[in-house]
């Protein structure tokens, strides 16, 4: 794929999620590429690229002799995803900061630098981009592939970009981190491995908020409909 493709397919990876998480494309919806492009004025293939990484984020998926269609987010699933993301993550961090090298150690602080400038300058894809280089870092450190893929999977899987958001998220983000970097430096392992879990939570609590928000949105904007139905005044 040439950088124009891929810029392309950025951006509509990135407008499509944002219509998503807004509603804009309801859970069940059918997702037309040809529709899509027209709509964005690109061309098909960074609509079907999109489509595919959108896919592996969970926020859309494949039905048989129907085609691709906006994948539902629940409070359940939402759930399962951080409980299986701190377990994973906060062993791992637990792990990387016995095992870490002072390499590790010089990277963490390179990429903590990084994300302390790019929330300065609030740009959100840096800081997401030097985030997860931070935790994988981490996580890698722990001397463990196997453990690394299945964390690898999972972001791949989940979070939404939950910066885009929650205007907060950054700074929070950012405060957590460095002092998740002071721990991960005096080697309080212990220490490290409930930050991260008291991390990867505290995410899950603004993701579950937003879509327990969104639901009750949902409901009462189907009451105001079947009112309309019925005669009613909107």
């Amino acid at each position: 794929m040439t950088a124009t493709t891929q810029t392309k397919t950025q951006r509509a990876v990135t407008e499509i999620r944002s219509r998503i998480l807004n509603r804009e494309l309801r859970p069940g919806e059918p997702l037309r590429q040809s529709a899509l492009a027209s709509e964005m004025k690109l061309g098909v293939t960074p609509v079907r690229e999109a489509l595919l990484q959108l896919a592996s984020e969970g926020l859309v998926k494949k039905i048989p002799y129907v085609g691709v269609v906006v994948a539902d987010m629940t409070p359940d699933s939402t759930h399962h995803i951080y409980e299986t993301r701190r377990v994973l993550e906060s062993y791992a961090a637990h792990q990387g900061c016995l095992k870490a090298t002072h390499e590790t150690i010089r990277r963490l602080r390179a990429q903590l630098e990084q994300m302390d400038a790019a929330c300065a300058a609030r740009d959100r894809e840096r800081y997401q981009r030097h985030n997860q280089i931070f935790h994988m870092t981490i996580y890698e450190a722990s001397g463990n592939p196997v453990l690394t893929e299945l964390i690898a999977a999972q972001w791949r899987t989940f979070p939404r970009d939950t910066l885009d958001l929650f205007e907060h998220r950054m700074d929070q983000s950012l405060r957590e981190h460095y002092r998740l970097m002071e721990a991960f430096e005096r080697r309080d392992a212990a220490n490290v491995q409930a930050m991260m879990a008291a991390h990867i939570a505290g995410v899950e609590y603004d993701v579950s908020a937003y879509i327990a928000r969104r639901e009750d949105g949902a409901v009462a904007e189907a009451g105001a409909g079947q009112m309309d139905d019925a005669g009613g005044v909107r």
